[in-house]
């Protein structure tokens, strides 16, 4: 099991880049998010491996998901929707495909997961309904791909977190699923800087959190 001592220094990096990279947004700062991202990004692939995320096959796929979605991170920092944009979506969904995996390698609750997809999923489809206007018609099947992805890691999450009794891996996901909205609203609705500062804690918040998990044996 983790203490604070081990998890300490990433946690750290994490709050500092994620910090720095909402400040670098916030003040349009292009070169400075290049730093404070990735810095970011690294800091919850080490409080992973600091909680022992190469000890276990779960540790391992949210290992795999971290690193990922630390790929998408750097490919989503131009602001374009062109080709990094889609390359920036491709690593976010298999990040996501690696959470799915690892939830089910943890082990769910079937009734808890059943009730999380008739809750969750009625908001997806209005979240999608809302943003397919302003999605570009080239992005509009990998982000519709990604928004139910998204959705179906959130449902596996509840799960799981009720299977091991470890509200953290829910609260994580619960965290990076809405971040996801405030992406998607910051590149196709809004366009509004101020998104980041509902956008930009919850992620990286919610990262640092499923890194943390991988130190809790199986439930």
């Amino acid at each position: 099991m983790e203490t604070l001592d081990t998890l300490a220094p990433s946690a750290i990096r994490t709050a500092f880049g994620a910090t720095g990279h909402l400040l670098a947004t916030l003040t349009d700062r292009r070169a400075a998010a290049w730093f404070f991202k990735p810095l970011a990004a690294t800091g919850f692939i080490a409080t992973a491996l600091a909680a022992g995320a190469l000890e276990s096959p779960y540790g391992r796929c949210v290992l795999v998901a971290l690193l990922l979605c630390m790929a998408g991170d750097i490919l989503l920092i131009p602001r374009s929707t062109g080709a990094w944009f889609r390359a920036g979506i491709a690593a976010f969904l298999l990040g996501h495909s690696g959470y799915l995996i690892a939830f089910v390698v943890h082990g769910v609750s079937p009734l808890v997961t059943l009730l999380a997809a008739a809750a969750l999923g009625p908001t997806a489809w209005l979240v999608h309904r809302r943003l397919k206007a302003s999605i570009p018609s080239c992005l509009t099947r990998p982000v519709t791909l990604h928004i139910k992805v998204l959705t179906a890691m959130v449902v596996l999450a509840s799960g799981a977190a009720s299977a091991g009794d470890k509200p953290t891996i829910f609260l994580g996901a619960l965290m990076f699923f809405a971040c996801g909205l405030a992406l998607a609203r910051a590149r196709f609705s809004s366009k509004h800087a101020l998104d980041a500062l509902w956008g930009t804690p919850p992620y990286f918040g919610g990262q640092f959190l499923l890194a943390t998990t991988v130190a809790l044996p199986p439930g």
